[in-house]
């Protein structure tokens, strides 16, 4: 029987959930979408009346569309399933063929082959002196059989063992400093990694590798009671997922562990998307992985490309260029003033190329700089560069809908800047937004809310030696602020001197308040009479201007005609 493709179109925009529960699938609500109970990785999307139809299998990276489905899963051929969708054809008392209950690989021993050296004394030395990682812990895990030494590479073998203690798999690293080597075992079984359990393991951590794993149970190993930590051996959410159906680890006591990158922050998000109860734990934003973190070894430098940054990137970002001035100076002037920059309470951000750096601070700060550096000649300049702002000026590095038991801190943008840099160098979890008017609003879960108050109050106190009374503003306008009721706040492009050129031009019908203040031109109007006010402003600007041009094209005129 030949299917339209009108019949394939339609099947695909059945609302999938609502059809596989009608037909005997046993489903559950998680956020937006719905799993399949039976395992918990495949999950559906719910989807809107004219919307295709999508799965999604978690642990083994498959998904399709709602024909692929009923296909996959209940055993029909292509027409079957396009007529079963269409409700063409009506199958009573379906039973799902496939349970899909996780049944655990069945990998013997023989399958993994490690020849073993007799003694591990390059396994130690690079563990303990080059790594950093305790003698005694590593020491454990050798006599345990756990981490041994492969003969003929010299490597260090992590041994993989399933919920049996059966050998399913093994996480190779070099143990050469010349030469670096990450690998796996021939035949290892996916989802396992190699594991280090305390307690009864109810809670689990992922990490990127067995050497970050062992570092972070190095650090904070006297905090954990009942928990697994496990390598992903990189970033495999099938190893997550196979995990929690093994021991039936809840997704609320999961910890994503993983680098604070791109390819670390993209399989949290994947992961979070498919249970947003998962949470994220991160090395220190100095750092780029746990093991350095450990040895203390910071990412002074951001690399992006040739060129060295530093400083408050989240301040960058969410600030005009307008409002910033930049400074030039040699990178050994930098260096030195650096540390001073840093507890100073001062956003900054530069780049570094070709042994000079360029810096940007607000322009209300130059002088805060000059004071630093000890130097009032430093030679400035305005950018030029076009600004484009995050989309609703939002910083931060979590969503505002994850923040369990909102708290809410209000500051000027400067002092909430500055605390988000802090916030994210101590990966406390926060969302944001800056506003026009120069004020900020932090969202932070009530758990940290002490450690932020402290944050924001060690900002201000960095902020107190440079305090000085704020200038109130030069008031203009034709119309008094508090007379205006439906207000919309303008914030112009014009400098105060080019006002004052452009003011006597203004059509007197355009009523408007309006306030100078360091050296910023800030009107408000009507909200009704905005267009209006807008293009009195651009009248008078574009007047101002074919003056200007009059004033310079006449006297070369009056000199021709002379002559």
């Amino acid at each position: 029987m030949k299917i339209t493709d009108e019949q394939i179109e339609r099947a695909n925009s059945v609302n999938l959930p609502l059809f596989l529960m009608a037909n005997g699938f046993e489903l559950k609500r998680v956020g937006r979408e719905y799993s399949w109970k039976e395992h918990d990785s495949l999950h559906i999307k719910n989807n809107e009346p004219g919307e295709r139809g999508r799965w999604f299998r978690f642990s083994t990276d498959e998904g399709g569309d709602n024909i692929s489905f009923v296909r996959e899963y209940m055993n029909k051929s292509f027409v079957e399933a396009v007529e079963m969708l269409n409700g063409e054809i009506y199958v009573r008392d379906f039973v799902p063929s496939h349970s899909y209950e996780y049944k655990p690989k069945k990998v013997q021993k023989s399958d993994i082959s490690i020849v073993e050296n007799d003694d591990c004394k390059r396994v130690f030395a690079y563990l303990c002196k080059t790594r950093g990682l305790d003698y005694n812990m590593i020491s454990k895990l050798v006599k345990s059989g756990k981490i041994v030494q492969e003969q003929k590479t010299g490597n260090a073998v992590f041994k993989i063992f399933d919920e049996n203690n059966r050998l399913v798999g093994a996480e190779k690293v070099g143990t050469s400093t010349q030469q670096k080597f990450k690998g796996i075992a021939t035949g290892s079984a996916s989802g396992y990694g190699f594991e280090v359990c305390k307690g009864n393991g109810e809670n689990a951590l992922f990490f990127e590798s067995a050497i970050d794993m062992l570092s972070y149970l190095q650090m904070y190993g006297s905090q954990l009671e009942n928990h697994r930590l496990v390598s992903m051996m990189g970033v495999k959410p099938s190893v997550v997922i196979d995990t929690m159906e093994r021991f039936g680890i809840p997704p609320e006591n999961v910890f994503i562990c993983s680098d604070n990158d791109k390819a670390g922050n993209e399989l949290f998000t994947r992961l979070q998307n498919e249970f947003p109860q998962i949470k994220r734990i991160f090395p220190d934003n100095r750092y780029k992985d746990w093991n350095d973190a450990l040895r203390d070894i910071p990412k002074e430098k951001e690399e992006v490309g040739k060129v060295t940054t530093y400083g408050n990137k989240t301040w960058n970002d969410a600030t005009d260029n307008r409002n910033k001035t930049l400074v030039s100076m040699n990178e050994n002037t930098f260096m030195k003033l650096k540390n001073q920059l840093d507890n100073s309470g001062i956003n900054y951000f530069a780049y570094a190329k070709k042994e000079s750096v360029v810096m940007a601070v607000n322009d209300k700060d130059i002088d805060w700089l000059k004071q630093l550096a000890g130097n009032e000649n430093l030679p400035t300049r305005k950018s030029n560069v076009e600004y484009i702002p995050p989309q609703k000026n939002i910083i931060g590095n979590a969503e505002y809908r994850y923040i369990s038991d909102k708290q809410y801190i209000s500051a000027d943008s400067d002092t909430a800047l500055k605390m988000a840099e802090i916030m994210l160098s101590r990966n406390v979890q926060f969302s944001g937004r800056i506003y026009l008017n120069g004020k900020a609003t932090l969202t932070v879960s009530g758990a940290d809310l002490a450690h932020v108050k402290s944050i924001q109050q060690s900002v201000i106190d960095m902020r107190k030696q440079f305090a000085r009374e704020s200038k109130a503003g030069e008031i203009i306008g034709n119309k008094a602020y508090r007379d205006i009721r439906q207000r919309q706040i303008y914030y112009s492009k014009l400098t105060p001197e080019q006002y004052k050129k452009v003011q006597p031009y203004l059509d007197t019908n355009a009523e408007y308040s309006g306030l100078i203040r360091d050296n910023k031109v800030i009107f408000t109007v009507e909200k009704d009479d905005s267009a209006t006010f807008h293009r009195a402003l651009e009248n008078a600007q574009r007047e101002v201007g074919i003056i200007n041009t009059l004033k310079n094209i006449l006297p070369s005129i009056a000199n021709s005609i002379e002559k």
